[in-house]
């Protein structure tokens, strides 16, 4: 286990026997009531970033890469952020992308945050919800990171 010193991250590297490289960036995010906030998060953070200003680099990532494994979680008191691939090269690109959305996220864009926090709302909060609105002030919460990085001395087939 390291600790990242700049930001406090904890980082654990594990040598698996898989051909699989698999990395993931873990938050977490206690709720502080019922309202989705984590969730809803979880969404827009997937919305683009500062390198990757696309609408949605996820939907890209689904389409054009060779990932085992590539989506988004949320917990009761965590948000996950895994991806796997057996080639080296595309890991590496999907990684960068899901770094990228965790640490500098276009919901931080005062243009474009908004529309980003208004439309994951509506995908992940149902109208009979009622909840209150989500302003992009809540990701200046401090969040305790950790980012696992599993390699394999594997080979992909």
């Amino acid at each position: 286990m390291y600790t990242h010193e700049a930001t406090g991250a904890q980082v654990m590297l594990v040598d698996a026997p898989d051909a699989n490289k698999v990395f993931s960036a873990n938050f977490r995010t206690l709720p502080k009531d019922n309202t989705g906030v984590p969730h809803i998060l979880e969404h827009s953070v997937l919305c683009g970033s500062k390198r990757y200003p696309s609408k949605e680099p996820f939907v890209d990532l689904l389409k054009g890469s060779l990932k085992t494994f590539l989506n988004a979680m949320t917990a009761a008191d965590k948000t996950m952020y895994p991806v796997a691939s057996q080639n080296k090269q595309d890991f590496f690109n999907l990684v960068n992308v899901y770094l990228d959305a965790c640490l500098n996220p276009r919901i931080l864009d005062p243009v474009h945050g908004p529309r980003i926090l208004k439309q994951a709302r509506s995908l992940v909060i149902t109208p009979a919800s009622k909840t209150r609105c989500i302003r992009p002030r809540i990701l200046k919460q401090r969040v305790i990171v950790s980012i696992a990085i599993v390699s394999t001395r594997g080979r992909a087939p």
